[in-house]
């Protein structure tokens, strides 16, 4: 197998994009098949932080290269945090297909929304600002390297946790009230607007997307993580707010990433699953390598963008090699069948089912965190079982996403064993994707299922509406999102 991208530089408009969050309403946004000179604002979940050496720069370089999207990493600095390596042996670059990953991003481990407006006087930045960066304010220092703003065409920036965890609070620990709430998000929007106005000084056609801030599990605050919580989808509500007061010609859209982070089953609404941070002591702020995953997919599936193939070509239902045509093909508790290959996989292998109805009661009576909705599928060598239950899809005993399954779910379940090429940034192992979205990669091999196994482990009769099972290659879904050509 062998990863080929054509790069595209026609536009393609994705009119009607939805402001998550925000009901109804709706912003134009241009998703082009060129995202051209490309700068990544943030802290340290998208610089890289000193409990996990990730970030979602990374899931999204490789998303945008497997659609074709071709854009030019733009920073003022390299690397990750403490100059360590991220995803790469080099440091700083790394392959991917027939691309390479330049490390340039301008994000910095405990940055504020004010270190980049300039609003405060910061080290973060060795006292820089986004002015200084973007080359309209001169610059004696010669750690950061200023850019030629009218060269970068869209902005990414992820900034707002530090605000919110910081102010007030020495020790970062204290509860919130409506007032607090209120002075945090008017502190960041003050400075959004800033960062806004700048960047548009330095090129007016620029996209600038902003990214809410993501959930967490828990930052020194344990006691107060519900009112935090609660707080930080007020925030987020009023940064939504505001994102579409700037109006339609803006080119400017705000998008939530926490579908599948937050935590379905927690009682403490919006928080997130804490298998899906890199947790290190108290901090359960930074995502892991399953997080970042799901936060670049978030993004690209706002902006309207095809998920990721990991190099492997996509099929669709109809190009399946088997189809199972009794539907809907109903299991009753405790009911188990075997299906097998039509011939026994030489390489990689897929299967595709959807569900016509949920998992379980979900909330109702309780989150059963045991009973599942049981799909092996293997070679008799490599193998694994994908696990429904009512608030998580798990591969074997890993959380891969969290939603309420007992109202259904957003799309077909798809899995390939990928024999991978490391050398080109792909690892073997199972990927499974949700609908479109990628949301697990290079899972490992566990039991020892040879074909198809599907079993009922829950208490309810569950339905399955296709299911689909291809020996003769790996194979990502089908997607009316935007890619290369």
């Amino acid at each position: 197998m062998r990863l080929r991208y054509v790069f595209h530089l026609g536009l393609v408009w994705a009119a009607g994009l939805s402001l998550l969050g925000i009901g109804d309403a709706r912003a134009e946004f241009r998703a082009p098949e060129s995202l051209g000179g490309t700068m990544f604002i943030g802290d340290s979940i998208t610089h890289g932080s000193p409990d996990a050496n990730i970030s979602w720069r990374w899931w999204m370089h490789r998303l945008l290269v497997d659609n074709g999207i071709s854009y030019e990493e733009v920073g003022v600095v390299r690397g990750s945090h403490r100059r360590r390596m991220l995803h790469s042996s080099q440091h700083v670059d790394v392959a991917y297909g027939d691309t390479i990953f330049h490390n340039w991003h301008a994000a910095y481990s405990g940055a504020m929304s004010s270190d980049v407006s300039g609003t405060r006087a910061s080290g973060k930045f060795r006292n820089t600002t986004l002015a200084q960066w973007l080359g309209r304010a001169p610059s004696a220092c010669d750690e950061l390297t200023p850019v030629d703003g009218k060269k970068i065409s869209t902005f990414f920036v992820l900034l707002g946790t530090n605000d919110a965890i910081t102010p007030a609070a020495p020790d970062h620990r204290c509860d919130w009230d409506a007032a607090k709430t209120d002075a945090i998000a008017a502190g960041i929007k003050e400075n959004f607007g800033l960062i806004l106005s700048e960047i548009k000084a330095a090129n007016p056609e620029a996209r600038v997307i902003f990214i809410e801030i993501p959930t967490w599990y828990q930052w020194y605050d344990a006691p107060y993580v519900p009112n935090h919580m609660t707080g930080v989808r007020e925030i987020n509500r009023q940064l939504r707010e505001w994102a579409q007061a700037q109006g339609e010609e803006s080119g400017v859209i705000m998008v939530s990433v926490d579908a599948g982070m937050a935590d379905a089953a927690s009682p403490i609404i919006g928080r997130g699953l804490k298998s899906m941070y890199a947790e290190k002591g108290p901090n359960g702020l930074h995502p892991n390598d399953q997080g970042a995953l799901l936060i670049a997919g978030n993004v690209a599936k706002a902006l309207g963008y095809a998920g990721a193939t990991v190099g492997q070509p996509r099929r669709g239902d109809a190009a399946f090699e088997w189809a199972e045509r009794a539907l809907p093909l109903a299991f009753a508790p405790g009911e188990e069948r075997v299906i097998r290959w039509q011939s026994r996989p030489a390489g990689g292998f897929s299967l595709s089912f959807s569900l016509s109805g949920g998992v379980g009661d979900g909330a109702a009576g309780g989150w059963d965190k045991k009973s599942a909705f049981c799909v092996s599928v293997g070679n008799g060598r490599d193998a694994g079982t994908l696990r429904i239950q009512e608030a998580y899809i798990m591969w074997n005993d890993q959380a891969l996403y969290s939603l309420d399954a007992s109202a259904g779910l957003p799309g077909a379940l798809r899995v390939a064993y990928v024999q991978g090429e490391p050398e080109r940034g792909v690892k073997s192992g199972f990927y499974v994707w949700l609908g479109d979205q990628l949301i697990g990669e290079a899972l490992p091999s566990a039991g020892s299922a040879d074909g198809v196994i599907i079993s009922n482990r829950t208490e309810a009769e569950v339905d399955l509406s296709s299911l689909l099972m291809d020996s003769t290659g790996s194979y990502a879904p089908e997607s009316g999102g935007i890619r290369g050509k």
